[in-house]
């Protein structure tokens, strides 16, 4: 009996190897969606992959755009709708200013969202190669912004 016990054991130790090696402790500034922290969070979490959304404006609706990449692959989904509703804000660049300001003011700042039924935490974050999680298409009609998915453990 202790002989496929120990077996059984030794079966197991890659899978649990492989599990501790993705999850991490996690410690992040929990905002409220208007952007006001609600407090430092410590949890188990994994990341799951990046996403950016692309923000304008058409009239006084204020438009977003997202697409994601999971970890390990390199293809980014094509482009949904995420969100058409008015803005407060009339001025893309008032809006691109206050994304900016929220990142200077809580650089690990991130937002609980409900993703498939897994509590997912949305950080911005600088992608390879640029100065900021948010840049200017080339066109300067639209602003894009950078995030990383971590899903939460429990």
């Amino acid at each position: 009996m202790k002989k496929y016990f120990f077996i059984f054991v030794l079966m197991l130790m890659p899978v649990l190897f492989i599990y501790t090696q993705n999850v991490e402790r996690l410690t992040f500034t929990e905002l409220r969606p208007d952007g006001t922290p609600i407090g430092n969070v410590t949890v188990n979490a994994v990341l799951i992959g990046w996403s950016q959304q692309n923000i304008y404006l058409e009239g006084n609706l204020l438009v977003i755009y997202e697409s994601y990449c999971q970890k390990g692959s390199s293809d980014w989904s094509d482009w949904r709708l995420m969100s058409k509703q008015p803005s407060l804000i009339l001025s893309l660049r008032a809006l691109y200013d206050t994304t900016i300001n929220l990142y200077i003011k809580q650089p690990r700042g991130g937002i609980r969202i409900n993703l498939n039924n897994v509590q997912v935490v949305r950080i911005m974050k600088i992608p390879d190669r640029n100065s900021s999680p948010c840049w200017w298409s080339n066109d300067g009609r639209s602003y894009n912004v950078f995030y990383e998915n971590w899903a939460i453990i429990p």
